[in-house]
């Protein structure tokens, strides 16, 4: 794949059409007037009202809402550095003929890691602070009958700027491979200790060398907040403007027959996933009741690099193949480059894995590099994320291709009787939002 030059630079062929220039506009603007967004603060629930603004514009009268929900903003990754700071403890104590309890201080500090940041679980959220977030979310109606829903979705909360993607993208997945490679080999080390109740000094010597590899996790952010234009208000803005399209074409008796789109902008995905989760607990009934697809959009940078997800949350969560097979084809006919792919152990996971969670049709779209072999321009999750490293060819494939979806969707629909999804039981750990 061929990322782009370093530094901002203008399309090959620039964009004039209007969704999409009044798409990075409001991106612009939002990234200008309200910085630092991470979720939860009083930026990020600004943002949320402002959105909510825009989307009354480009929604049916009345249908657009904010919804709050509580949530633990600390409860993902934000405590990486006491992690670190109990594998130092762990190495003391083996040191000092204690290596019980290093191991399981070190199997506690791995348990949490592994539910809440791979499995993107809320087991150990009980142990931090809540506050709230807000979703934003507007519909349009189809002309007749209601068969199905499509929901297209971003999200509007930016991420703590992470220093090692900030220093070297490309050096990045080995960085935190090793930090918690040490983990696994301290905890190995000292469960050989306390069994054979020997403390081999070199074995003690290498764990303490280990907590080199171990200080990039303590250093793991910079204080700062990256400006979140790609990851993801971009996002955010076309799920409004590919809503508006639908709004306008119904204005001049050419709407949608049998399919409610929505728009769905999610607070703290960065936080993971908790707000698309309290939207899928809060909605349960309506997105069981009523066939629903959900289109997630994230990380839209790179145009003909566009990522349909079928396997999201690390490559371990399922979604919905079906739908990934009809945004590929759909892509492929509107010429652009595209493939079916499943997210990288470790490179986290979309808004998509809320819904997939709960047996809804998902699938999300990602246009950048997918993989462990990143550039070193990248502009994820820092400071550079910012409206100069979107090319807008990017954003008008995103938006066609899912325009051209729901269209197939609504034409699919019109020649078949509605569906319905069998309830389910609610999802573990949902919460309920609160409307605002």
């Amino acid at each position: 794949m061929n990322p782009p030059a370093t530094g901002p630079r203008p399309p090959q062929h620039p964009v004039h059409r209007e969704p999409v220039t009044r798409a990075l506009e409001f991106v612009d603007e939002v990234v200008k007037a309200f910085p630092r967004r991470l979720a939860g603060s009083p930026s990020c629930r600004a943002a949320a009202a402002r959105i909510r603004e825009e989307y009354a514009t480009a929604c049916d009268e009345g249908t657009v809402q904010t919804e709050t929900f509580d949530f633990c903003p600390k409860a993902f990754i934000g405590y990486l550095p006491i992690l670190a700071i109990v594998y130092v403890a762990a190495v003391v104590l083996m040191f000092l003929g204690q290596p019980l309890l290093a191991a399981t201080g070190l199997a506690a500090a791995l348990t949490v890691f592994a539910c809440q940041c791979l499995f993107y679980g809320t087991v150990f959220d009980f142990l931090f602070r809540a506050t709230t977030g807000m979703n934003v979310s507007g519909k349009v109606e189809p002309e007749g009958e209601v068969k199905q829903q499509i929901i297209v979705a971003g999200h509007h909360d930016a991420a703590p700027v992470f220093r090692y993607f900030a220093r070297s993208p490309r050096w990045y997945p080995l960085i935190v491979a090793v930090g918690f490679g040490c983990f696994g080999i301290a905890f190995a080390g000292a469960v050989y200790m306390t069994v054979t109740a020997s403390r081999p000094p070199w074995m003690c010597v290498a764990l303490a060398v280990g907590t080199i590899g171990v200080f990039p996790i303590y250093r793991f952010f910079t204080g700062e907040v990256s400006p979140g234009a790609g990851d993801n208000l971009i996002a955010t803005a076309i799920a409004g403007e590919i809503t508006r399209r639908f709004s306008d074409r119904k204005k001049a008796g050419q709407g949608l027959k049998h399919t409610r789109v929505i728009c769905l902008s999610a607070d703290a995905e960065e936080c993971g996933l908790r707000g698309s989760r309290a939207y899928v607990g809060a909605h349960r009934h309506e997105l069981l009741e009523t066939k629903t697809y959900v289109v997630c959009m994230d990380t839209l940078y790179w145009p003909d690099q566009l990522h349909v997800i079928e396997r999201d949350m690390n490559g371990l969560m399922p979604l919905s193949e079906s739908m990934a097979r009809e945004l590929d084809e759909a892509a492929r006919d509107q010429g652009v480059r595209s493939h079916v792919a499943r997210m990288p152990f470790g490179a986290g996971a979309t808004d998509a894995a809320s819904f997939g969670r709960a047996r809804i049709e998902a699938a999300s779209l990602i246009a950048c590099e997918v993989s462990y072999d990143l550039p070193g321009n990248f502009v994820y999750h820092t400071l550079r994320d910012t409206i100069d490293a979107i090319d807008p060819r990017a954003i008008e494939q995103v938006h066609d291709v899912v325009v051209e979806f729901i269209r197939r969707k609504d034409e699919s629909a019109s020649q078949a009787p509605a569906r319905q999804q069998e309830p389910r039981a609610k999802p573990e750990g949902s919460r309920t939002p609160r409307p605002g």
